[in-house]
């Protein structure tokens, strides 16, 4: 059976995205991850991939994404990074109904935001956060 340890890393700009999603699958077919948990990987990582690009970096041009992805024992565990300021999406709150009425703000206006936040909060795999060494990680076991 093959195993991995490597680090993705990635230019914070949205057209890194796509080659690093096919790197990541690329990865998890070689140790036999199942297609079905392949894609939620892929989804985890855009959410995360985006809602860095998008929210946590203030200037891309010099700022990078890290995905560690190290096999152990019968887990696969992910890391994925951001050198962005200290953010846990995993505690955020985010908007409901009622409240983006109270705030005057529109559905359309934190639709792709909010349900980036809520995909990630309720992610099927028990992720956890810390901010190490300037960087947010977020950590994801996967059991094989």
């Amino acid at each position: 059976m093959s195993t991995i340890n490597t680090t993705y890393t990635l230019p914070a700009n949205f057209e890194a995205l796509g080659p690093a999603l096919k790197k990541v699958s690329k990865s998890c077919r070689k140790i036999k991850v199942a297609v079905m948990t392949i894609l939620k990987i892929e989804l985890l990582l855009e959410e995360l991939f985006i809602n860095s690009v998008g929210h946590g970096y203030e200037d891309t041009a010099k700022a990078f994404i890290w995905i560690h992805l190290e096999q152990q024992e019968n887990t696969l565990l992910i890391t994925y990074a951001d050198a962005a300021p200290p953010y846990n999406p995993l505690s955020a709150s985010h908007y409901c109904a009622d409240e983006l009425n109270e705030t005057q703000v529109t559905l359309e206006e934190n639709q792709l935001s909010e349900v980036g936040l809520i995909l990630i909060q309720n992610s099927p795999f028990a992720l956890s956060y810390s901010y190490q060494n300037g960087r947010n990680q977020i950590t994801c076991p996967i059991p094989l």
